[in-house]
C-alpha cells in the first residue's frame, strides 16, 4: 500500500487543501500538446482563439492555417518498410508557420539575445522589444523588402515546391485531391525558412554594428571545452530545485538556455494586451488555456535558438531544460561530453505532482509559468513515461560515455535532493548504478500509475473489469517495485543506436562499494538473467534490510528457473502469477522469448 502523506495542518487548512487537491486532479479541460491533425473541432477552436501564432499579424498567410493542416493531413500515415505497418503521421502547424517579417524580426532578436548575450530569460522580452523598436525606426522599409525577397524566391522555387509536395503525397499515403493543399503548405514551409534566414542575417549584422544596445557578450568556448548542463524531467518534477542544488555557482545568463518553457514570455510588442493575458494572468476559471496560448510561439523561438547553437563552432555553454532529450540536443552535448553535467529530476511521490503544477500556475509571477495549467492526464502520462524503461532512449550518450544523475526531489523538512542512481550511457552500453534501491523502486514503479485518476487514491489501485474480475493495472506493491527495476534490462530501445547492452549495478550508499551486478544474456536463444555477487558481506546485509532487493533476487532466480526448465510459474500463486504473465511475457517485455507449455 502506498504510504499516506504526512500532515500536521489544522482542520481549516485540511479543508482548504482538500478542495485544492480536488481541483488539481481534475484539470482535464486544459488542452494538452496534440498534433494539429489530431485536434477535434472543439480543440481546434480553442487553438484559434488562444494560440498566439494564430492571431492576426503573426502569420504571413491569409485564411486559417490550422484548418488547412487538419484537412490536408487527415488520415496521413507513413509505412514501415521492414514490417509494412502503417504509423499515423503527426502534422504540426508550426512546420508551416511562415511569420510576417515583423514577427520574424522580434523572434530573431530574442534568439540572438538568448544565444550570444548575457540577458536573463525573464528580461528577454523587455530588451528584445526595445531593440525591435529601434530597428524598426532605423529602417522602416526593411520588412517590406523582406516580403518582396521572399515572394521572389518562392517564385523561383515553384517547381521544387511542387515536386516536394508530390513526394509528401506518396510518403504519407494521401489522396491526390489534397495535392493543391500540399503545394500551399510546402510553399509556406519554404517561406518560413527564407523569411527567418533573411531576418536572422539582418539582425546579426545590426547587432554587430550597434554598440548602443548596452549588451555584454557571453563567453564562447571551442568544441570540447564547453561545460554544458542537461536537465531532464517531467512537469512538476523539481528541475529548477535540482539546478539550484547541484549547480549553485551557475548563472543562467552565462548559458544558452534551451527550453521551450523559458520562451513562453516572449511576444510581439504590437500585441502586449493579448500576449500578457496569454502568459501572465491566471484565470480563476479552470478553462484557462495558458499552455496552448504560449506553446507554439515558444517552440518557434526554440527552433531559432537551436539552429543558431548548432551552427556555432565556438559557442557559449548551454543548459538544456526539457522533458526528454531531442537527438539534436544530444549532438550538442556530445561535443564536450567529458564536461557535461547531466541530471534527471525525479519525483517518486507522484501524488504531489498535480498540486505542485497547479500551485505554480496560480501563484507564479514569471511570464513562462503564470497561468500555465497542464492537462491532468497529460501530466500523469509524462510522469509515467519518465519512469518507463524507454526513457533511457532520451538520456545523453557519447562514445566515451555521459553519466546522468537521477535526483530524488521528494524532500521533506527542508531536506536536500539526493542522487539515488546514475546511468552511464555510451554508444553501445547503458550501466544503471543504483545507490538507493528503495527510492529507485518507488520511481520506476511510477510507470504503473493510473493516468485517468481523479483522486489521489486512484493513482494506484485495483480495478475490476466488466465481469467484476480483479485486475492489476495500477499497482504499487513490493513485487512491482522490484519488477519495474528489472524491466530496464529487457528494454531493447526504439531510437538509434538500438540494441544497447544494459547492466544494473547496486552500490552501498555509505561506502560507495559495488555489491551486486545484474545483466541479461542469451542462453540457447533464450534470454535469462546473469547476476554476480561482488561483495557477499554487503549483499547479505542489504538483502536482510532491503525488501526490494530481496524481491528482485527472488524474481531473478525464479525467472531463470522457468527459462532453464521450460516450466510454468507453478510455485508462484495468485497476484504474482498474473503479474509475472503481464510483465515478463507481456507488452512491457515483448522482446523476451520464453518457450513454455500452456497452462
Amino acid at each position: 500500500m502506498h504510504p499516506e502523506e504526512a500532515s500536521n495542518s489544522s482542520s481549516s487548512a485540511h479543508q482548504r487543501n482538500s478542495l485544492f487537491r480536488e481541483k488539481d486532479m481534475n484539470m482535464r479541460e486544459v488542452l494538452p500538446l496534440k498534433a494539429s491533425n489530431e485536434l477535434d473541432d472543439t480543440e481546434a477552436e480553442i487553438c484559434k482563439e488562444n494560440d498566439r501564432i494564430l492571431q492576426k499579424g503573426f502569420l504571413a498567410t491569409e485564411g486559417e492555417l490550422l484548418d488547412l493542416v487538419r484537412e490536408t493531413f487527415k488520415g496521413a500515415a507513413t509505412v514501415d518498410k521492414a514490417t509494412g505497418q502503417k504509423k499515423p503521421y503527426k502534422a504540426w502547424v508550426t512546420d508551416y508557420a511562415a511569420p510576417t517579417p515583423e514577427a520574424a524580426l522580434m523572434m530573431n532578436i530574442a534568439a540572438e539575445l538568448i544565444v550570444k548575450y548575457k540577458v536573463s530569460t525573464d528580461d528577454v522580452q523587455e530588451k528584445a522589444s526595445e531593440i525591435y523598436r529601434k530597428l524598426c525606426m532605423e529602417a522602416p522599409s526593411f520588412t517590406t523588402k523582406v516580403s518582396q525577397e521572399v515572394a521572389s524566391s518562392l517564385e523561383k522555387e515553384t517547381q521544387y515546391i511542387e515536386e516536394k509536395a508530390k513526394q509528401e503525397l506518396i510518403r504519407l499515403n494521401l489522396s491526390p485531391t489534397v495535392l493543391p493543399n500540399l503545394i500551399k503548405l510546402e510553399r509556406l514551409k519554404r517561406a518560413k525558412a527564407i523569411t527567418n534566414d533573411l531576418v536572422a542575417k539582418y539582425v546579426e549584422d545590426k547587432f554587430a554594428e550597434n554598440k548602443n544596445f548596452d549588451l555584454e557578450t557571453k563567453a564562447f568556448y571551442p568544441n570540447g571545452q564547453n561545460k554544458d548542463i542537461s536537465l531532464l524531467g517531467a512537469a512538476g518534477s523539481g528541475k529548477s530545485y535540482t539546478l539550484r542544488t547541484f549547480a549553485k555557482e551557475v548563472d543562467p545568463k552565462d548559458y544558452v538556455v534551451l527550453s521551450t518553457d523559458a520562451y513562453r514570455g516572449i511576444y510581439q510588442p504590437e500585441s502586449p494586451e493579448f500576449s500578457q493575458q496569454s502568459s501572465r494572468h491566471s484565470s480563476s476559471n479552470s478553462s484557462e488555456q495558458g499552455f496552448v496560448k504560449t506553446q507554439n510561439s515558444a517552440y518557434l523561438i526554440k527552433e531559432l535558438v537551436t539552429d543558431r547553437v548548432k551552427k556555432l563552432a565556438v559557442r557559449p555553454d548551454v543548459i538544456i531544460d526539457c522533458v526528454t532529450l531531442e537527438p539534436a540536443y544530444n549532438d550538442i552535448l556530445r561535443q564536450s561530453a567529458a564536461n557535461t553535467l547531466s541530471m534527471v529530476a525525479c519525483m517518486p511521490e507522484v501524488r504531489k505532482v498535480p498540486a505542485n503544477v497547479y500551485n505554480r500556475a496560480v501563484t507564479a509571477t514569471s511570464a513562462e509559468d503564470a497561468g500555465r495549467h497542464v492537462n491532468t492526464t497529460a501530466l500523469l502520462q509524462g510522469h509515467k513515461s519518465a519512469s518507463e524503461a524507454r526513457f533511457f532512449d532520451a538520456l545523453p550518450f557519447s562514445q566515451e560515455g555521459i553519466t546522468t544523475k537521477f535526483i530524488n526531489t521528494n524532500t521533506v523538512n527542508n531536506g536536500k535532493p539526493k542522487v539515488f542512481a546514475e546511468a552511464k550511457c555510451t554508444n553501445s552500453l547503458v550501466t544503471l548504478t543504483i545507490s538507493d534501491i528503495r527510492v529507485a523502486g518507488d520511481f520506476f514503479a511510477k510507470s504503473n500509475i493510473n493516468e485517468e485518476a481523479k483522486q489521489r487514491q486512484e493513482l494506484y489501485m485495483r480495478r475490476k473489469d466488466k465481469n467484476q474480475v480483479k485486475t492489476h493495472l495500477f499497482r504499487y506493491d513490493l513485487y512491482y517495485k522490484a519488477r519495474s527495476i528489472l524491466i530496464n534490462l529487457e528494454y531493447k530501445g526504439e531510437n538509434p543506436p538500438k540494441g544497447k547492452e544494459k547492466n544494473i549495478v547496486l552500490t552501498d550508499p555509505t561506502s560507495g562499494k559495488q555489491y551486486f551486478k545484474i545483466t541479461k544474456i542469451k542462453d540457447k536463444n533464450q534470454e535469462k538473467f546473469l547476476y554476480e555477487i561482488i561483495d557477499e558481506k554487503l549483499f547479505t546485509q542489504h538483502l536482510a534490510k532491503d525488501p526490494v532487493l530481496k524481491e528482485m533476487y527472488s524474481q531473478i532466480t525464479t525467472f531463470n528457473k522457468v527459462v532453464t526448465e521450460g516450466m510454468a510459474f507453478r510455485s508462484v500463486q495468485g497476484d504474482r502469477a498474473i503479474l509475472e504473465e503481464k510483465f515478463i511475457l507481456g507488452s512491457k517485455a515483448e522482446n523476451v522469448q520464453i518457450n513454455r507449455p500452456r497452462m
